[in-house]
């Protein structure tokens, strides 16, 4: 592009508008990378949230009961659902299972959704 017409685009404001619009695109669009880091800055005020550490005794077991129940509700499930809820929780989506195993998306989000409420049920009772 010749540099005076990307001075006029500058001097018109163009130029403030695209790069507006690119940056409002990327974080509007959930396939981006650019919306995975940005996207949430500003929904929460991090300052003014009231986080307390988890040092009491109280709060450590119950964090450990939590996971007790989470680790006997996915081992009560066959081997095929316990797979795919572990790839799950370890960071994989529905659709990179989905992708990796060639099982159904519909399948996979079913398998999730299940064991998801086989722990609430479990940790309700």
């Amino acid at each position: 592009m010749p540099e005076n017409k990307l001075i006029d685009l500058q001097n018109n404001g163009y130029l403030k508008y695209f790069c507006i619009k690119v940056m409002f695109n990327q974080t509007n669009s959930p396939r981006q990378a650019f919306n995975k880091l940005f996207a949430t800055i500003g929904e929460y005020d991090v300052h003014s949230l009231d986080l307390q550490e988890i040092n009491s005794l109280d709060d450590k077991i119950t964090k450990e009961v939590q996971l007790t129940t989470i680790e006997k509700v996915v081992n009560k499930n066959n081997w095929y659902e316990r797979e795919i809820f572990s790839q799950w929780s370890n960071g994989s989506s529905a659709r990179e299972i989905h992708r990796q195993t060639k099982i159904s998306l519909r399948e996979v989000l079913r398998v999730i959704k299940e064991v998801k409420e086989q722990i609430k049920n479990e940790y309700n009772n």
